[in-house]
């Protein structure tokens, strides 16, 4: 009789324990942060988000001057003209990021002279956001999440002379993205 009463106590308190394990490991997490040593503008309203190396985040406000000079004194919010020659229009297929291995390489690029790799955000076919990063020759990742359509993100470079690897995922499932990348100070 005694084992039976004991057994029901060891019963009961096993199922408590996993109850509030069961619910604590269903709660929304985030395991790492959007960005990475990234700026993120929103060229509509002169948004500027910017991650520092642990992923904390900083807004502040451009005005339209400032949003054009960071555009390289772009003649319209649509259109880029970068200070560098090598601005080129990319329209990647990309893939679904599963677990963080699934990028799409977009080129290497060597941003000699400058001193960081921008991304403007064109288009997304069939997704809604995309996930940007580059690769220094180093081999650090420097990354931004969940990436809009109509968005500058600003990557910077350590060694210009080498190339950086863009690479491009989505969360939502596979999709088309338009892409402008360019070079500047």
């Amino acid at each position: 009789m005694k084992f039976k009463k004991i057994f029901s106590v060891m019963l009961v308190l096993a199922m408590m324990l996993t109850t509030s394990a069961y619910a604590a490991g269903n709660e929304a997490v985030q395991s790492e942060p959007a960005g990475k040593l990234v700026e993120v503008l929103t060229i509509a309203t002169g948004e500027l988000v910017s991650y520092d190396e642990n992923g904390v985040e900083s807004v502040t406000f451009l005005t339209q001057e400032q949003v054009a000079e960071r555009l390289a004194n772009a003649t319209s919010g649509d259109q880029i003209t970068a200070r560098s020659v090598n601005t080129t229009l990319y329209n990647v297929y990309v893939p679904k990021n599963i677990n963080g291995n699934q990028g799409a390489t977009v080129g290497s690029y060597f941003p000699v002279p400058h001193n960081k790799i921008n991304i403007y955000v064109n288009d997304l076919r069939a997704i809604s956001s995309i996930n940007l990063s580059v690769t220094t020759p180093e081999g650090n990742t420097i990354y931004n999440n969940f990436t809009l359509k109509g968005r500058l993100i600003s990557f910077p470079t350590g060694n210009t002379n080498l190339g950086h690897t863009v690479k491009v995922s989505s969360n939502d499932g596979p999709g088309q993205a338009d892409l402008t990348i360019y070079s500047s100070f």
